[in-house]
């Protein structure tokens, strides 16, 4: 499967084609093949089909040539600010300067959520739109707090692409999500307190807080404490 994985990732790596509303976007993909999944491999295929075109080194000399002529725009996604030659910080630009490479500045660094949405829009978004999900995390592995103390999180009183964007949230922190709630749960993100998870949860004695406890926590990358995030 590993294997099957990293030759469908390398079968799609090529220059934008220029025939789609992505043309000239030129995505490098830092990640391990090894680590795509079957759903993240689509998404390259989505890319690729728009218009846009996909990396496996940004140091390719084609690469430099044309980002440095203007002709795309340099974009990489990834899973984790781990996976790049850089130093570990959450920067949203960043200039790489390898002592045996030529200079590449200004690299615009995103997720494959931001991918994601670009493809689902046909057009290239700003990362404004959603910094937290475009942004890749430190590290792949979650926040350590939170996975040192194994939390699941569920979460009510949101819908359709809030929703979604919940979702997304909890899992770069590296906790477990899941759309039921149960009295093992650790945290309940609400946004909406008549709602019969909430109920549930004071009844249980899960932790009740609010979306910006969980923004917090994914912008600081540490637990922030609940308490400062009533509902």
């Amino acid at each position: 499967a590993v294997g099957a994985a990293a030759g469908a990732a390398a079968a799609i790596m090529g220059p934008p084609s220029r025939a789609g509303p992505l043309g000239t976007v030129m995505a490098c993909v830092l990640t391990r093949p090894e680590l795509l999944t079957t759903a993240e491999i689509a998404l390259l295929l989505g890319w690729r089909s728009r218009g846009g075109g996909i990396c496996r080194d940004p140091f390719d000399s084609e690469v430099i040539n044309a980002t440095q002529s203007g002709e795309f725009e340099f974009v990489m996604a990834c899973h984790a600010l781990e996976e790049f030659p850089t130093p570990s910080t959450l920067p949203s630009h960043v200039s790489i300067i390898p002592q045996d490479r030529p200079v590449i500045d200004c690299m615009t660094i995103r997720t494959f959520s931001w991918m994601h949405d670009c493809v689902a829009a046909d057009r290239i978004l700003s990362l404004g739109l959603r910094p937290l999900i475009y942004t890749p995390p430190p590290t792949a592995e979650g926040i350590p707090e939170l996975r040192k103390m194994k939390a699941s999180i569920a979460a009510t009183g949101f819908r359709d692409a809030e929703r979604f964007d919940v979702i997304r949230l909890v899992k770069l922190s590296g906790a477990e999500y899941t759309g039921f709630l149960t009295q093992r749960h650790s945290h309940l993100i609400c946004g909406d307190r008549s709602s019969s998870k909430y109920q549930q949860a004071i009844k249980w004695g899960v932790k009740v807080v609010s979306l910006k406890w969980l923004q917090m926590c994914v912008s600081q990358w540490t637990h922030a404490q609940e308490s400062d995030f009533p509902v």
